[in-house]
């Protein structure tokens, strides 16, 4: 027991240790959003940290955090697809668990709207998240369902968007819950591995992933990513002959190249580059064919619209959980218009995967027409209208945010709208829904469950 005498002591130490730490998040929360003021961000400071000292079992995520501006931060994809370390893993042991949530407000009780009585909502939703294909905005509508439905969420260990960088997804990459429970939602960036996505979630797992034209999704992730610095050249330079530095930077290298500098979407879905020249046609096919036994759509970005639809048709979703705002995306400026020539030069050189998204765009398309072109078009404009009314309701304007010098747009919210759950759910980043959920973890007891990790 502690003397008389030590708790003066004590109790200023322990004021010593929260002050230093509410300075330091709110050093952190202007350093991310520079828009917010000095006050307020001082104030969202003391709010987490005096939430971190709280012994409750569960978080109010609606009037706690959910009330919280949007800490959009420029590190949520600082690392590159070619620069994820390799280093030790950690231990192989986990637990599965609940993630608890309170009830959510009055303001959205009626958040799902869906008028079909024929299906049953499908809960269980693991998501591919490829590079550069608009996949920040499908995590966005993933996280936000599952965050209204109070489901379990499989995390990196690591707290980063990351499974396992280079490697391809093993089970111990996922940060164990409380034991006793399955994983409901998976949403991160991942190498596809068949056996270990099925070994970790439930049996009826709807598996989803999105693709992206390959000449602008190579662009952009030249852009985003800074691949310039590992090319040694800027991108204008490197479309005139890519087959020339992608060598010249194999060269460098003393084993099999372990990136995705080329197909980067057949890299992500688990293919690994060829030691010399491009992935033969009958190993691309082979690879689109177990694409298909094991994705229950592949979402189009070009077509994001009819991908969405398709997808809540899919999952008997609501309209209001479809809705999105594009988020982590350049801003116009920042897009660079390709020639043709320069497509074309990009479509050889990813040869594969423009393979890989001739097939998937055709049978996105198969899939509208078995679906209804005339009803197609008609809840394109439901979709639109929803969105439209959501971003009236909550956007004020969009600021562009620099993220090592590419601009990415940023949406501030109206006033009236700062403490609407899902206008701040609309515009939270990855990095910033990662925290939380990481945060509501943190406060549940770990069970001894262990996971298998081959």
């Amino acid at each position: 027991m502690m003397a008389p005498g030590e708790y003066p002591r004590y109790l200023s130490l322990l004021i010593m240790v929260t002050t230093a730490t509410v300075l330091l998040v709110t050093v952190f929360i202007k350093e991310v959003d520079p828009s917010i003021s000095l006050g307020m961000a001082a104030y969202r400071a003391s709010q987490l940290v005096h939430n971190s000292f709280d012994d409750r079992p569960t978080v109010d995520w609606n009037s706690t955090i959910g009330s919280e501006r949007r800490l959009r931060s420029s590190r949520d994809s600082n690392r590159s697809v070619g620069n994820q370390p390799d280093g030790a893993m950690p231990n192989e042991n986990g637990g599965q668990g609940t993630t608890e949530f309170r009830r959510l407000p009055s303001d959205v009780t009626s958040y799902h709207d869906n008028g079909s009585s024929n299906c049953a909502t499908r809960k269980n939703v693991a998501f591919l998240k490829t590079h550069k294909t608009g996949s920040s905005t499908i995590q966005n509508i993933i996280y936000r369902f599952g965050v209204n439905h109070r489901l379990n969420f499989a995390l990196p260990r690591r707290r980063s968007n990351y499974f396992g960088g280079n490697t391809r997804f093993k089970r111990r990459y996922v940060r164990p819950l409380p034991r006793g429970h399955q994983y409901n939602i998976l949403a991160n960036h991942a190498r596809w591995n068949r056996e270990e996505f099925h070994a970790l979630m439930p049996a009826d797992t709807v598996y989803l992933t999105i693709l992206r034209h390959p000449a602008t999704q190579y662009e952009s992730l030249y852009s985003y990513y800074k691949w310039g610095s590992y090319f040694k050249v800027p991108f204008g330079e490197f479309v005139r002959s890519p087959e020339f530095y992608y060598r010249r930077l194999n060269k460098t290298e003393s084993r099999k190249p372990r990136h995705g500098f080329r197909n980067p979407s057949l890299y992500d879905l688990g293919m690994e580059p060829p030691e010399h020249d491009e992935h033969h046609d009958e190993d691309v096919d082979g690879m689109i064919h177990s694409i298909e036994r094991d994705f229950h759509l592949v979402l189009i970005l070009e077509y994001l619209e009819e991908s969405l639809i398709l997808l809540k048709n899919l999952t008997c979703w609501s309209w209001d959980d479809v809705i999105f705002f594009r988020v982590n995306a350049r801003t116009n400026s920042g897009d660079v218009q390709l020639s043709s020539k320069s497509k074309e030069i990009l479509i050889n050189f990813n040869q594969a995967d423009w393979r890989l998204y001739k097939h998937y765009n055709n049978t996105l398309w198969e899939k509208i027409a078995e679906y209804g072109a005339e009803r197609m078009q008609k809840d394109k404009l439901i979709l639109r209208e929803k969105i439209d009314a959501w971003r009236d309701r909550c956007i004020n304007r969009t600021i562009v945010s620099k993220f090592h010098g590419t601009g990415i747009n940023k949406f501030m919210l109206k006033e009236e709208s700062e403490n609407n759950t899902i206008c701040q759910q609309l515009v939270r980043s990855s990095l910033h829904y990662l925290y939380l959920l990481n945060r509501e973890i943190r406060k549940q007891p770990l069970g001894k469950h262990k996971q298998s990790s081959k």
